[in-house]
């Protein structure tokens, strides 16, 4: 996918602009690889693909039969390999035409086989690219066991599993997912793992939704942290793009939603805009 994105970038400023804005190129190129930050909870998929695009400033074309909804989090991983799991998930691939990127519907599409015996032993399961969300669904449905799937929870899973217990072959989706899970009066509830970034016991947000925050206060907290903690609270679908970095320091009481969120990227020279619900945060240029 390097090499694709690299040339179709090429051809988008011409051998003229390279050489004559090579600062400029350089940077649109590198955003490809910089890390990106995102959660979509049931989202447009379409929605969820321009995001991304526009996080890194690349045009791209959407095939109008790529449809659906997508539940998929990433923190701080390289937009390039980011999209490449997203692809994959949900069985997307995209070409180069003309210099723009076409998005389409993959070829060779994500495949999940279950079989399950009567002592609840899973006799056989191969998943190639099947998204975690539904490959969970369809492994609990197989043995009518209850299951509830928070926010953002997603993401390709590759798994050959024979004659292993049920609850093994629920920790090894759940690991290479990054979730975790709690059993409550025989409900299995899985949520996405939080970043393990040592900041959360340095912030503190109460009483945050999609109006209002009662309360957000840290001291010199690296910005994406914040934003996620933030984000999830909300339950609301976002993209922080390449290069969006700083610490923030500030306690704000009872604003609404977007007046917290201008406060916080003010410190880091960064601004949003909402596209179709999803948050896409970026560095100003």
């Amino acid at each position: 996918m390097s090499g694709k994105v690299t040339t179709v970038l090429a051809a988008m400023f011409g051998i003229a602009a390279a050489l004559a804005m090579p600062c400029r190129a350089m940077a649109q190129e590198d955003l490809t690889s910089a890390p990106i930050s995102f959660g979509f909870n049931r989202t447009d998929v379409r929605t969820a693909i321009q995001c991304l695009f526009d996080a890194a400033g690349i045009p791209c074309n959407i095939h109008p039969e790529i449809r659906g909804k997508v539940s998929f989090s990433v923190f701080d991983a390289p937009w390039e390999s980011s999209l490449q799991s997203l692809f994959r998930a949900e069985g997307i691939t995209y070409r180069s035409e003309s210099g723009v990127i076409e998005v389409v519907r993959g070829i060779d599409p994500p495949r999940l086989s279950i079989e399950t015996a009567r002592d609840g032993r899973v006799t056989s399961l191969e998943s190639r690219e099947m998204d975690a969300q539904r490959l969970l669904r369809a492994l609990f449905n197989s043995e009518n066991h209850p299951i509830t799937v928070g926010p953002y929870v997603g993401g390709p899973v590759n798994l050959k599993l024979k004659n292993e217990s049920f609850e093994a072959a629920v920790e090894n989706i759940a690991r290479q997912a990054n979730l975790t899970y709690k059993v409550e009066n025989g409900m299995y509830k899985f949520s996405v793992a939080e970043p393990q970034n040592g900041q959360n016991s340095r912030m503190t947000i109460r009483g945050a939704d999609i109006r209002q925050v009662g309360l957000i206060k840290g001291d010199r907290i690296e910005v994406k942290p914040l934003l996620i903690e933030l984000f999830r609270q909300a339950k609301v679908s976002y993209v922080i793009g390449p290069n969006v970095f700083g610490l923030v320091t500030l306690e704000l009481h009872n604003l609404t939603f977007e007046s917290v969120l201008k406060e916080i990227l003010l410190q880091v020279g960064a601004d949003f805009r909402r596209v179709s619900g999803v948050y896409v945060v970026k560095r100003n240029r």
